[in-house]
């Protein structure tokens, strides 16, 4: 499997998403607390939500080694510059790291 579309309001399949081994792409559609279910997708290349509140969100993508775009839904622009300064370190660099791409754009 290559690209995956996820609504964890709607379903869950037994033993968590990490079954997904070879899934290269995943969009999360609707609004959900927390994305930590993507931790074990270890494959995942591309990154997609429809909502992205803020920056914490996001914090469960830092641990993918394959991550290369991350096509938010502009947590980035709506985030004030003084909030920027205020995020947490390993945050803010790993955000500047330059081996992701970061489109803002708003999807779904």
């Amino acid at each position: 499997m290559i690209n995956l579309y996820v609504d964890p309001l709607l379903f869950e399949p037994v033993g968590g998403y990490g079954c997904f081994e070879n899934v290269r792409e995943i969009c999360v559609l609707g609004r959900h607390d927390s994305i930590d279910f993507i931790a074990d997708m270890k494959s995942i290349e591309v990154f997609s939500c429809e909502y992205a509140p803020d920056y914490e969100f996001l914090r469960p993508l830092m641990s993918l080694p394959k991550l290369a775009v991350i096509a938010d839904s502009g947590v980035w622009s709506f985030i004030p510059h003084e909030e920027r300064k205020n995020m947490p370190e390993d945050v803010r660099k790993w955000r500047e790291d330059n081996r992701i791409i970061w489109a803002m754009v708003k999807i779904g």
